[in-house]
């Protein structure tokens, strides 16, 4: 697994027998972040200057690097303008968070709301920690969380979803308005 030239290809088939083998979400997720960490520690096979772009009005860009066809697995690298950040959104997925270059705060949010009410939904901050240059966050489809980039440098980081966001329709949520709506994030 861990050699010279080590690429998508690699992370994406090692990524597939983790799955394979898990016995649950949990278990990929703590799996794929230690393979995340070395991955992003070691980008010499799939790094490549200029190869990602960066949305200043958005804050941050998604690039795609890898797809499966049947949706069951995304990969991307996200670059980060200063102070750009998410809302706090969903996925409906596993995801784990990679910093490649600079440092991110990675923030946990709960729902506290019996999600009765449609575009209605009342979220607390319940966590957040720094994720360093070589150093991943996780999060399990039931989770909420936002991404931001304190920093005064751009600042990119890998990203790896338990499915394609394509079919999906992520929430992004305000603590402040308690409001819910449609997450949708432009990829370079």
């Amino acid at each position: 697994m861990h050699t010279i030239g080590y690429g998508i290809p690699e992370l994406v088939a090692d990524i597939r027998v983790i799955a394979a083998d898990a016995e649950d979400e949990r278990e990929i997720v703590d799996q794929v972040r230690d393979l995340a960490e070395w991955v992003s520690r070691n980008p010499e096979g799939w790094l490549h200057s200029g190869r990602y772009a960066c949305d200043r009005q958005q804050g941050f860009a998604r690039n795609l690097l890898h797809e499966e066809p049947d949706g069951s697995l995304a990969i991307y690298a996200v670059t980060w303008w200063p102070g750009g950040s998410t809302p706090p959104h969903d996925h409906s997925t596993w995801e784990v968070v990679a910093s490649v270059i600079g440092t991110r705060r990675h923030v946990n949010w709960l729902r506290s709301d019996d999600r009765s009410v449609p575009g209605y939904a009342s979220i607390e901050r319940c966590g957040d920690s720094l994720i360093r240059s070589g150093e991943a966050a996780s999060v399990l489809s039931s989770g909420i969380h936002n991404v931001l980039n304190e920093g005064d440098e751009m600042g990119l980081s890998l990203h790896i979803y338990g499915r394609t966001s394509s079919p999906l329709e992520p929430s992004r949520f305000d603590p402040e308005t308690r409001r819910q709506d449609r997450f949708v994030v432009r990829v370079a």
